[in-house]
């Protein structure tokens, strides 16, 4: 079966996805060096990670992997994302943008051409 590449819609719900989960990610992250008690600690740890398993989830899909690799031939691994998704998931959302627009000037060329 071949896979079709992401339309711009696609790449841009994936985009809104990853920001929400980025933004709320960032707030656990914030509550857990924050709180003053270990059980709001925990709690927000473990918001920390069932986000960046849902940011996780997101560039596992192989269409999505494939944009961030890039010309990359070691193919990316996951390892201690939890802790590091701030960091990790905004340089992945710039490799998701910079591919939305060649996306975007792609169709603006093909509807020209139509005209």
């Amino acid at each position: 079966m071949i896979e079709k590449e992401l339309t711009v819609s696609e790449i841009e719900e994936v985009i809104e996805r990853l920001e929400h989960h980025l933004e709320v990610y960032n707030e656990c992250k914030y509550q857990y060096e924050n709180a003053s008690k270990q059980k709001e600690r925990d709690r927000a740890f473990k918001f920390m990670i069932t986000y960046a398993n849902f940011m996780r989830r997101e560039f596992e899909k192989p269409k999505i992997l494939e944009i961030i690799e890039g010309n990359i031939t070691v193919p990316y691994t996951f390892e201690n994302f939890a802790r590091y998704a701030d960091v990790d998931v905004s340089s992945y959302l710039v490799k998701l943008k910079k591919e939305l627009e060649k996306r975007i000037k792609e169709e603006k060329k093909k509807e020209e051409k139509k005209e």
